[in-house]
């Protein structure tokens, strides 16, 4: 070998070592606590986003409901009128008539 290549090697060497020995006195708890940090957060603030939706939802539903029973309401509330009043006509005849005994 020739001393040329030889020095390259030791160079590469040395220069790998820095590396390592760097990448190893560099601080990786703090970067992992921070995302530790960030992820519950994120979590927290993802499920207040997804009970509002729900709450929504619902609210919606809810509205829809209360909607189409107010409107089958008046309808019962309509028929009953209409029998009511046809009731009133049918005795009014039956009492005109002399069979009803008002």
């Amino acid at each position: 070998m020739s001393t040329s290549m030889v020095s390259i090697r030791v160079e590469t060497i040395v220069q790998i070592k820095k590396a390592l020995t760097n990448a190893a006195t560099k601080p990786r708890r703090t970067k992992k606590e921070v995302s530790k940090l960030k992820k519950p957060r994120r979590v927290i603030l993802l499920l207040i986003v997804i009970l509002g939706l729900v709450l929504t939802m619902n609210m919606i539903v809810n509205r829809k409901i209360e909607s189409e029973v107010g409107g089958l309401r008046n309808k019962i509330e309509e028929r009953f009128e209409k029998l009511n009043s046809k009731i009133e006509m049918l005795e009014k005849k039956l009492g005109e008539s002399g069979l009803w005994n008002l």
